[in-house]
């Protein structure tokens, strides 16, 4: 077995923080979350274009932009969906960039992680520093839909939802991880690893029921739970993955369905 090689196709140098990075859905153009120097947040569009990466497009937010997601968004709409440091959600289209197309107050803290499904006419999830959980309706963002909490509002640093939107998964600074069944509203189930939770993807399956359930944490590891046979007293089978001496912030699956 030969050693695979990720060789750089392109960089720009840039003079702010960056915290999330997403592709626009079908084209060569990158969507980019931060935090200027003075605090304020960027939104910014870049193109690959000949040799190098052209920037497109940018927005200026008075809190910084921690995270953003297309997930709830059509491919022939592609919003992008962001949440910042002031607990604001806001639906954003990349083409005209001025102002978002809507933003409303989330949560009282830091929203720490945003994603979506395209179940039920287009759903956000977001959690954030306050210990909440929630679910939006993209019809309707005037109030959530859904609000979820554990036994102590820990910090919730990841989600992650099924396809269809009737489940979606909780990781806490704590290590706490909770699965929500949305139709029955009630914590469906919920386990805890021994460092905090950095980052959750349902994997398998093409995403559409539950397959298996993949954590990474601070602790430089990784956990994979089996999500289709529940033992009554131990729950579901989980592999341990030791990766790295420090934080894996992000884990994520290969896009083949195996």
């Amino acid at each position: 077995m030969t050693d695979s090689q990720i060789l750089e196709h392109s960089s720009t140098l840039v003079n702010y923080t960056l915290f999330d990075v997403n592709w626009v859905p079908s084209s060569p153009r990158l969507a980019v979350c931060g935090s200027t120097l003075a605090g304020e947040g960027t939104l910014r569009v870049y193109s690959l274009a000949g040799q190098g990466l052209s920037e497109v497009g940018s927005a200026t937010r008075p809190k910084a932009v921690r995270c953003g997601t297309f997930r709830s968004s059509s491919l022939e709409e592609r919003f992008f969906c962001t949440g910042d440091f002031g607990g604001n959600v806001a639906v954003w289209d990349l083409e005209e960039l001025g102002e978002p197309v809507e933003e409303v107050v989330g949560h009282m803290d830091m929203i720490n992680c945003i994603t979506g499904s395209q179940g039920d006419g287009g759903q956000l999830i977001t959690g954030s520093r306050d210990g909440l959980v929630k679910v939006w309706d993209r019809r309707n963002m005037r109030t959530s839909t859904v609000t979820m909490e554990g036994d102590e509002r820990r910090d919730c640093w990841a989600v992650a939802t099924l396809e269809g939107g009737q489940y979606v998964a909780a990781g806490y600074s704590n290590g706490d991880v909770r699965v929500f069944d949305m139709k029955a509203g009630k914590v469906y189930w919920e386990t805890s690893l021994p460092q905090g939770v950095t980052s959750l993807q349902f994997t398998g399956s093409k995403g559409e029921k539950l397959d298996m359930l993949l954590a990474s944490t601070l602790g430089g590891g990784m956990a994979i739970w089996d999500m289709q046979t529940r033992h009554k007293v131990q729950g579901y089978t989980r592999t341990d993955l030791r990766l790295e001496k420090t934080t894996v912030w992000s884990a994520k699956s290969a896009p083949q369905d195996r």
